[in-house]
């Protein structure tokens, strides 16, 4: 296939998940659906009554200051900063996450964190609110925020980071005249510069296969180990319509693009399937299991081919349903997230279970029979 067919699969390809990623959150790019025709795109939440409610204050009227930041009436010395404003693209793993910084004038301290309406998956920011992650940032002054905002930044999971990288937006872009977060720092985290080995490790190996099978088994380790259970990085369906969504943060999320830019790019040098082949921490995982028994099951001939025909009809009707405006959260069921136990759904975990256990038998059967990321990648390639 040449190389402007394949142009016009990607362009293909990301239309359909552009429809599906605007009827499931009413966004593009972070522009509301609604006010795309609108000279002011941006829809800014104000604090209603239950974020007052939520952090302490009832029966108050505000008093709006400047756009994204609020008095309250009866409070004067307390000030409400929006972080949709002064962060608009700070996001999680399955949406943007609006929060409200509540600040004390008079003692120059955070009273409190509160989250407005988010489209964050329910499961993973309930679990990060019962860590503390909101709650960290209560009674803290503004001179002790420089070096508390450096432990929070690097938090382990993506939930976690935009809701530190919106309080810290927030911060920077109202109370604070010099900037908290130091873009070098976050472009040259440890995580990020061994995300970035790990991933071009992979394209590497793929080329310069020299050590035949133990070169690719540590790679397969790497991705598990790395980009898994340790960064959390990994390409999904979800991701990607949040990306569409909402937009992107480029800095925050550096390592990403380039495990997503190389998911699309790599197939136009001759490497078809290169991120689920040489990335993708679940197939790694799957492949690695299925090495441990070398006897596996012999699928009928007649199954096989409906099997081989499942995944193209699994993620059509995914995006069916998508673009019919209904069972969007199904998009939060792809076993990636398991990686991000912690977080995760029980019901992710046990997939995610059930398909290595699988792999004993069954050679990479999620990646091979189910998955709609992959699929995707694969329409990228060709819709044969």
């Amino acid at each position: 296939m040449n190389r402007l067919s394949q142009l016009v699969n990607v362009l293909i390809v990301f239309i359909m998940l552009l429809a599906a990623a605007s009827f499931r959150s009413g966004k593009i790019l972070g522009v509301d659906n609604q006010a795309l025709m609108q000279t002011d795109s941006i829809v800014l939440l104000e604090p209603d009554s239950l974020v007052l409610s939520n952090a302490g204050y009832r029966d108050e009227t505000l008093s709006e200051m400047q756009r994204g930041v609020w008095k309250l009436l009866n409070h004067r010395d307390v000030t409400i900063i929006s972080t949709q404003f002064f962060g608009p693209n700070v996001h999680g793993y399955g949406g943007a996450i609006p929060l409200f910084v509540f600040y004390n004038s008079e003692a120059d301290t955070i009273l409190c964190v509160v989250e407005g309406k988010h489209d964050e998956t329910p499961s993973f920011f309930r679990r990060i609110k019962r860590r503390g992650v909101l709650c960290q940032w209560d009674g803290l002054s503004l001179d002790s925020i420089s070096n508390h905002a450096v432990d929070v930044v690097s938090g382990a999971t993506m939930s976690s980071e935009a809701v530190n990288g919106s309080v810290i937006g927030a911060i920077d872009g109202y109370l604070l005249k010099n900037p908290v977060r130091n873009i070098w720092t976050s472009l040259f985290s440890f995580e990020n510069i061994l995300v970035v080995i790990v991933v071009l490790s992979g394209v590497y190996f793929s080329y310069f296969q020299r050590g035949g099978k133990y070169l690719r088994t540590i790679q397969l380790i790497l991705n598990v180990l790395v980009l898994g259970f340790w960064a959390g990085k990994f390409v999904s369906l979800s991701l990607l319509m949040n990306w569409l969504a909402n937009g992107i943060d480029p800095i925050l999320n550096i390592a990403m693009l380039l495990v997503v830019s190389l998911a699309v790019v790599m197939p136009f040098f001759g490497k078809k399937g290169h991120y689920c082949n040489w990335v993708c921490p679940y197939g790694s995982a799957q492949e690695l299991a299925g090495k441990i028994t070398k006897k596996k099951v012999a699928i009928p001939l007649s199954a096989l081919k409906f099997l081989n025909r499942m995944r193209q009809i699994v993620t059509l009707l995914i995006f069916l349903i998508l673009w019919c405006g209904v069972g969007f959260g199904i998009v939060d069921y792809e076993p990636f997230s398991a990686f991000l136990f912690d977080q995760a759904e029980w019901a992710v975990i046990v997939i995610a279970v059930i398909f290595v256990l699988l792999s004993f038998f069954v050679n990479r059967p999620w990646c091979r029979f189910v998955c709609p990321t992959g699929q995707i990648l694969k329409w990228n390639e060709s819709f044969k």
